[in-house]
């Protein structure tokens, strides 16, 4: 490859294909981050356009560039690529901002990364940015083993061959992804044994997809704003946000002991909303609202200045060199919740566990200029309102561990 290598960066600058190997089998590699690139692979590999592409990167940090991705998973990638399997991993396209990367066949976008084995090719891609790669044959033809037969599928619509040799008995990376529970699902074999092989039925989790659309008070944005703008809702001026609720089993608490207030939960993952509208269901509950968005279109939840509260328990802390925009008390976050929040008794909770986190956010609330309320580094050893209180799964847990609770109000 080295005997190539400006005329392969060279040319996958112009958006132009590049036939070589990978760190497994022969691809037909294009920038990644160049979407007529992108179109043009999709015609030469008959792709279709819901469909997403595997994507070489040179390290995680590069993912954590283009996708939100907290410390847990960049530790468990960061372990995976460390051997010499080569793997590729599906995660949720949260925050990606290059759209036409994204796998959209299912009810939550998806994509799907790998950090070659192959250190010549980490090199290359530290030059070029994240390439997409699929095998060097038609759909349903058997994998080019040597650029003769790449030749022959593609001919002129590839516009470079690099001869990595005769490719014989090498399968393609396996595919995995992990469910919420952290735990493995193999997608694509490759063939091998691995301690760590086990497969998780996908049931449960499509199961709680379906259910969460049968609640009458569960939304997807879209519905949720049609609903929202023709119920007694758009008058509504007592109105309580969880923003990244999780289960909402928070919130369902809070509206079991208001039942005068109306409460909305919003999390971008409906198989978490789930449990918090099951349990609704069960208390026979009708003022909580369950709505499936990401968090970057929370100013769309709610017309502007008819939200009475806003919490924010637990959010991800997002390390703060590569993550801190992420967190859900950045700026931009904080200036959604100043567009939603009542400008007479508007208020923001805020609970963490995560003590650099909760420094870190009430810089943000003062620089921003918000008013402080409370603020305590011991929220049950506090004289904090009872709803405050509330302890919440993740509370639970840390509380568990000896941990203590963080907590501010703001207005």
């Amino acid at each position: 490859m080295s005997a190539n290598i400006n005329e392969i960066i060279k040319t996958l600058a112009r958006g132009d294909l590049v036939i070589m190997r990978s760190d497994t089998v022969y691809g037909v590699f294009a920038s990644a981050l160049d979407k007529r690139a992108t179109e043009k692979l999709r015609i030469v590999r008959e792709r279709d356009v819901k469909r997403g592409f595997i994507i070489l990167v040179d390290s995680v940090e590069t993912i954590a560039r283009l996708i939100q991705i907290n410390n847990e998973t960049s530790k468990r990638l960061a372990a995976i690529w460390r051997t010499d399997a080569p793997t590729s991993v599906i995660l949720p396209a949260n925050g990606l901002k290059e759209t036409w990367l994204a796998d959209t066949r299912g009810t939550e976008s998806t994509i799907c990364f790998r950090v070659p084995n192959n250190e010549k090719l980490r090199k290359l891609l530290v030059k070029t940015g994240p390439l997409l790669a699929p095998s060097a044959n038609p759909p349903g033809e058997p994998l080019a083993r040597n650029i003769a037969e790449a030749q022959a599928y593609f001919g002129d619509a590839v516009s470079l061959y690099v001869d990595g040799g005769e490719c014989v008995d090498v399968a393609p990376s396996r595919i995995i992804a992990f469910d919420d529970y952290h735990q493995m699902k193999i997608i694509r074999s490759d063939g091998r044994d691995y301690a760590d092989n086990f497969v998780l039925s996908r049931r449960r989790k499509l199961y709680k997809f379906a259910k969460f659309d049968e609640y009458p008070n569960c939304f997807h944005l879209d519905k949720w704003k049609e609903f929202f703008a023709g119920s007694f809702l758009a008058k509504e001026k007592d109105i309580v946000l969880e923003v990244g609720a999780g289960s909402a089993l928070f919130s369902v608490e809070l509206a079991r002991r208001f039942p005068e207030k109306t409460f909305i939960a919003v999390d971008i993952k409906s198989d978490r909303l789930y449990q918090g509208a099951r349990e609704t269901e069960k208390l026979e509950l009708d003022n909580i609202y369950f709505v499936r968005s990401d968090i970057a279109k929370i100013n769309e939840i709610a017309p502007p200045h008819s939200v009475s509260e806003i919490w924010l328990t637990f959010p991800d802390p997002w390390p703060p060199k590569s993550g801190a925009r992420h967190r859900l008390t950045a700026p931009r976050y904080l200036a959604y919740y100043r567009e939603l929040l009542s400008k007479e008794n508007g208020i923001l909770h805020f609970k963490t566990d995560d003590a650099p986190l909760f420094e870190w956010s009430l810089e943000q609330f003062k620089e921003n200029h918000w008013q402080s309320e409370f603020i305590t580094c011991d929220l049950h050893s506090s004289d904090a309102s009872d709803e405050a209180k509330i302890t919440t799964n993740y509370e639970k847990r840390f509380m568990a561990e000896g941990l203590k609770i963080s907590y501010a109000q703001f207005r």
